[in-house]
């Protein structure tokens, strides 16, 4: 049962209810309104990582007015700098995301120094698939820099070929050379303003 309460049908249209795939339309004609809503559920297989974006620490919290009412979890989060999510093994993969953005805000996501992913907003909540991408050799998955003007909602990465994601630190475990490596895990000579790993820890270079 879903039951809305001191709604308005305008209210429906500001958060935008209308017109979203996975939602149910309602007109909005009284207090205490109530209505049945009727689904079947998905089985996603293959899932190798899955986190609501306000729970990915390298992200900032997001719960400003309008992405309480289109997030899940009344969340979201957004990368004010690059950001690491985390580390995959090699291998093919598809990743999900969903965010409340306007139409002119991206989400570009990058491994292993190409680009896997472009989500872009709608104006409203949405949600976009990637196509399968190939990576052949360990490296981490980010999500480039942008402004506190949107929220992702949630990301979750597929498997297409069996691969096995790991952790961010187990991937910083195993670079304990004393080399300094970006957040990709390819290893680097020369050091800019950014975030690297270095001996399995994270350094901030200022």
């Amino acid at each position: 049962m879903l039951i809305l309460i001191g709604a308005s049908k305008s209210w429906a249209d500001s958060v935008g209810l209308q017109g979203l795939p996975t939602a149910k339309n309602i007109t909005l004609d009284g207090d205490n309104k109530s209505a049945d809503v009727v689904y079947t559920a998905t089985d996603n297989d293959n899932v190798v990582y899955f986190s609501e974006a306000e729970d990915i620490e390298t992200l900032t919290y997001n719960a400003a007015q309008y992405v309480q009412v289109r997030c899940s979890n009344k969340a979201g989060g957004y990368a004010a700098e690059d950001a690491a999510i985390i580390a995959l093994r090699a291998g093919t993969y598809t990743i999900t995301a969903a965010s409340y953005a306007s139409k002119d805000i991206s989400f570009v996501f990058k491994a292993a120094g190409q680009e896997v992913m472009t989500h872009t907003g709608t104006g409203g909540w949405s949600e976009t698939k990637s196509e399968a991408f190939t990576l052949t050799e360990d490296a981490t998955l980010t999500v480039v820099g942008g402004n506190a003007n949107y929220a992702l909602d949630y990301l979750y990465i597929q498997s297409a070929d069996g691969g096995l994601s790991m952790g961010i630190s187990d991937l910083s475990d195993k670079r304990n050379d004393g080399s300094v490596y970006n957040l990709n895990g390819q290893k680097v000579n020369s050091l800019k303003k950014g975030l690297y790993i270095v001996n399995g820890h994270k350094v901030v270079i200022k």
